[in-house]
């Protein structure tokens, strides 16, 4: 929040307090004939409790970061396993490895997805744990687009391997013309 925005929140808290304050003593300590110090030990309760959720709004503010699927150390990993492997290819593509694992170990993983002249290598961290899959264009019945960013692998036996692209899918389009499968965009 802006400083503007955290000022009026800061007011809205201490007249949640001082209404919190008020109330509670006309409901509770009125009719029973409690004296006017104790309505004002309801108020400073109130506001004590007022600012204090304000206070720890605002340090859970400061300290949130945004949702996000991003793992960097997944990444950090496959960045090192292919220096290490040496890994030659034309194309790279990030993406996230939508149907990996079942049940409790289900996840999105962090992939990369290489295209070379003659196959396909996919290279996935699940659990902090590298994966690697390699396939024959040959052995591939389909590669295709569909949706929003979504890239699926079909393979000859029927199994197949769906992926969200990072990367520009126009890129990925040209690419899957050139090796001789059917790009279109599927909604």
């Amino acid at each position: 929040m802006d400083k503007k925005t955290n000022i009026v929140f800061y007011l809205l808290c201490l007249g949640g307090g001082l209404l919190f304050g008020l109330v509670f003593f006309l409901a509770f300590g009125a009719d029973k004939g409690f004296t006017w110090d104790l309505a004002l030990i309801c108020l400073i309760g109130g506001l004590f409790f007022a600012v204090a959720f304000c206070v720890v709004w605002l340090i859970v503010e400061k300290f949130s970061k945004p949702f996000t699927f991003e793992n960097p150390k997944a990444q950090r990993m496959l960045l090192e396993y292919e220096k290490s492997q040496s890994i030659s290819f034309q194309h790279k593509f990030c993406a996230h490895f939508l149907n990996c694992g079942k049940g409790l170990k289900q996840e999105l993983c962090e992939t990369f997805i290489y295209f070379d002249e003659e196959k396909v290598r996919i290279v996935f961290c699940h659990f902090y744990r590298i994966y690697s899959y390699e396939f024959p264009y040959s052995s591939i019945k389909d590669m295709r687009i569909e949706g929003y960013k979504t890239f699926i692998i079909s393979h000859c036996d029927g199994a197949s391997m769906v992926f969200s692209i990072k990367d520009s899918l126009n890129d990925l389009k040209e690419l899957l013309l050139l090796k001789g499968f059917d790009a279109q965009f599927i909604k």
